[in-house]
């Protein structure tokens, strides 16, 4: 019996390239595939990349998405149209891609690669899966986009080692930002990722580094009592200044906080409430609910009441 192929292009070139080669992803249905790169003039023959030769493909997300930025060009976009997994669009044209193959032993290798916006295909890394039998996917919820668009920040599970690693999609160098720290329990969208400092919300606080190589992270201080409960999401400025989250002594208990790259984290709302989550997607669809001014200067969040909802603005 013929064996149906499943070939479909990895990326939709622009027609604004005068030049341009094409990703396929070839494989049939069910099965793993593998990524060929066809040369735009037709004379070579297709390069293959062992990391990418018997792959599957898998979803992959970013933290931040609401839907009012679904029209915006400016932000990363995440695209489900493909018959397995799901791709992220960076304003620069990079398309990302998750994936994990078999490796010996049964054991898996979970990666990432990219197809460049002159439609080749580029291997950013790969780490073994977790557990005894190195099957399971190490990454924790969603990744965060640098906001020059030229790194990634990512978690791992407990499983994996609890550790946060910053991956350079120019030179796809990978760098361990935890190195010192015991295996963290990191929030799914808690990540922030700016040009000059890094966030992770953990069940237990928030950890900063500045982007220098080797940096390494360090557990914020708070002006006043730390608190013992924290928020699942971080919201960043577009400036890069400033990053925002909720917490205290328990969702109904938080107040809104905010930080920078250094220095102490302020509680900048005076009375414990229930702070609505900042509305990312897939969760919810009537983001964002929280907010920062592009500059960070001003902060802007929505507290639930019995029967209604009040908006709360500070400059």
């Amino acid at each position: 019996m013929k064996r149906v192929q499943t070939l479909f292009a990895l990326l939709i070139l622009s027609s604004s390239l005068a030049r341009a080669d094409v990703s396929l992803f070839v494989g049939s249905p069910g099965a793993p595939g593998d990524v060929w790169t066809l040369d735009e003039s037709g004379l070579l023959p297709p390069t293959l990349l062992p990391e990418l030769t018997g792959i599957r493909l898998l979803p992959i997300d970013v933290v931040g998405r609401t839907q009012l930025d679904q029209l915006r060009g400016d932000v990363p976009h995440l695209l489900t149209d493909m018959p397995e997994g799901t791709r992220v669009v960076l304003p620069g044209g990079r398309c990302l891609y998750r994936y994990r193959r078999e490796v010996e032993n049964g054991a898996q290798r979970f990666g990432f690669f990219s197809i460049e916006p002159g439609g080749r295909a580029r291997v950013l890394g790969e780490v073994p899966g977790a557990g005894p039998a190195r099957r399971n996917d190490p990454v924790q919820g969603r990744l965060a986009v640098a906001s020059d668009g030229h790194a990634l920040l990512l978690s791992t599970t407990l499983l994996a080692g609890g550790d946060l690693f910053d991956l350079d999609l120019r030179t796809g160098v990978w760098t361990l930002r935890t190195a010192h720290l015991e295996p963290r329990s990191f929030r799914p969208d808690g990540l922030c990722l700016t040009s000059a400092f890094g966030a992770a919300l953990t069940e237990t606080g928030l950890l900063r580094f500045e982007r220098f190589p080797g940096a390494q992270v360090s557990q914020a201080s708070f002006a006043g009592a730390a608190p013992t409960y924290f928020g699942t999401e971080i919201i960043c400025s577009a400036n890069g200044s400033t990053i925002a989250f909720r917490a205290g002594d328990g969702p109904k208990q938080s107040y809104f906080h905010v930080a920078r790259a250094t220095g102490n984290v302020l509680r900048i709302s005076n009375t414990p409430q229930e702070i609505v989550d900042a509305g990312f997607l897939p969760a919810a669809g009537s983001g964002p609910r929280m907010a920062l001014s592009p500059d960070g200067k001003i902060a802007a969040w929505i507290v639930q009441h019995d029967d209604s909802r009040e908006l709360f603005a500070l400059n």
